[in-house]
């Protein structure tokens, strides 16, 4: 704990002496600075954490994280629970979900603030998908996938992913619909089937399955196979 004891005190003055007539002491708090929030941009949802980053002057259990929050002309705060992590990592957890809109986050204790900046963060209502079209691609990748839902930001670029390694920008064609291709796939079996959802920044939708299938050749390549082959004997 970085801080100061000062001492007040009130007198009373008489002709050549002062009597004191009161005493107070104050714990005056070097200010913290936030220089990160992590995500930047999150859904309304109960049990959030957030990761603070940052130079904190102060570790103390009765530090809170505050968060100053307007939506639609509606100004709100609430106040969660800080664990320091060290003396530049802290964790925010906040019991209930966030309104949709800007927060600005702060850092207090015992009701006085204590960071000298707030940051702030985006509240996004929940990314839906409600269906994706076509729902199969080959395994050589290249099929033109459209995704239609709800709750898609504006000004934020999307990203399609399929599986855990394999990620694709995606095109935006309307407020509740986006376009992308599909990657080439490397699969041990000939059909898998693998999770897919769209990001948008830190927002992400639930996961939807898409199947990946290995392209056979077809009966006419087949047969000028057999015709190239019989050539050649």
């Amino acid at each position: 704990m970085y801080s100061t004891i000062v001492e007040l005190k009130i007198v009373a003055l008489t002709n050549n002496s002062a009597t004191t007539i009161a005493r107070a002491y104050v714990e005056l708090l070097e200010l913290s600075v936030i220089s990160m929030i992590l995500p930047q941009v999150s859904i309304p949802m109960a049990n959030t954490v957030f990761e603070i980053q940052g130079t904190f002057k102060f570790a103390s259990e009765l530090a809170k994280c505050s968060f100053h929050c307007e939506s639609g002309g509606h100004k709100t705060v609430q106040i969660g629970a800080i664990a320091f992590s060290t003396g530049t990592i802290a964790q925010c957890k906040l019991s209930t979900p966030l309104p949709v809109g800007f927060c600005h986050v702060t850092l207090s204790q015992n009701g006085v603030r204590v960071s000298r900046n707030s940051f702030q963060i985006l509240v996004h209502s929940p990314v839906l998908i409600s269906r994706v079209t076509p729902s199969t691609s080959t395994t050589v990748g290249g099929t033109l996938v459209t995704i239609e839902g709800s709750g898609f930001p504006a000004n934020i670029q999307p990203l399609c992913h399929f599986g855990n390694l394999n990620i694709v920008k995606a095109t935006a064609v309307s407020s509740n619909r986006l376009t992308c291709t599909t990657p080439a796939m490397r699969m041990p079996n000939n059909t898998a089937i693998v999770d897919m959802w769209i990001t948008f920044g830190g927002i992400e939708s639930l996961i939807q399955p898409f199947k990946f299938s290995a392209r056979f050749p077809s009966l006419q390549q087949i047969h000028h196979l057999v015709l190239r082959t019989g050539e050649h004997e």
